[in-house]
């Protein structure tokens, strides 16, 4: 099972609803307009509250797997999330020019260019990390402790199938 790479947009548009807990009785059923809403809603609010940083979620993903292997490139990154190449050289070169990642050029291949943190992408992302851990506090407060851990280890599940 290969999953097509979805096309990510720099600048996310922001869905807003007069009120967000309204499901239409037409779709409270399916999963997938379930699952759309809430990522949209969770998104627009994360996202929100990122704009100090100038970041967003994908932003977030890249900062936190260049952290994670300093060694890993681009290339590697759109595998690990999907994002499309072209998307990606834009996604490092606005990370780039906050002063958040500098590109090497590999020792084995001059067209592979790994990634590493500055000590200010090091700074950023924890900052981000915590408006991002905050977030998600805020979105999964109606359920319980449980209950989120839960939820989290189901959809993982969902997606590791």
């Amino acid at each position: 099972f290969k999953m097509a790479k979805a096309k990510q947009s720099i600048n996310c548009d922001q869905v807003t609803y007069d009120n967000p807990s309204v499901v239409h009785d037409a779709l409270k059923h399916y999963l997938g307009y379930l699952l759309h809403k809430t990522t949209l809603i969770y998104k627009f609010e994360s996202n929100k509250k990122m704009e100090a940083l100038n970041l967003q979620g994908f932003h977030i993903a890249a900062l936190s797997i260049i952290d994670f292997d300093n060694s890993t490139n681009q290339i590697q990154i759109c595998s690990e999330t999907g994002v499309d190449k072209a998307t990606m050289v834009k996604t490092i070169d606005h990370l780039e020019k906050l002063g958040l990642v500098v590109r090497t050029e590999s020792k084995n291949d001059r067209r592979v260019k790994h990634l590493s943190l500055t000590k200010k992408g090091k700074t950023v992302l924890l900052q981000a990390k915590k408006i991002r851990s905050e977030c998600e506090k805020s979105f999964l407060s109606k359920l319980t402790h449980k209950e989120a851990e839960l939820f989290r280890d189901m959809l993982l599940r969902l997606i590791q199938k």
